[in-house]
């Protein structure tokens, strides 16, 4: 099930289209990330600073990094977890 349209924003990367929203939760800020489609494994990154806004550009540098640490938007996983360091 892929994230809902409503609340969410599309951003497109290397020419995919992702799906994005910021959850936050008592302390910190999870920004979920899934390929457009709704399939695929969702990414989930913490973030535990309040004081950071998340815009595009923010998100694309997550998409990016978590591709180049072997995140694979089409597997089957269903939630690959990150967290800022």
């Amino acid at each position: 099930m892929g994230l809902p349209r409503k609340g969410s924003s599309r951003i497109n990367v290397n020419g995919v289209d992702y799906r994005w929203a910021v959850s936050p939760d008592s302390g910190y800020m999870v920004v979920v990330v899934q390929q457009d489609s709704g399939k695929g494994s969702r990414l989930e990154y913490t973030i535990e600073n309040y004081e950071l806004t998340i815009t595009p550009a923010a998100v694309r540098a997550i998409i990016l990094k978590a591709l180049q640490d072997g995140w694979d938007p089409t597997s089957k996983a269903k939630v690959v977890r990150k967290k800022r360091t």
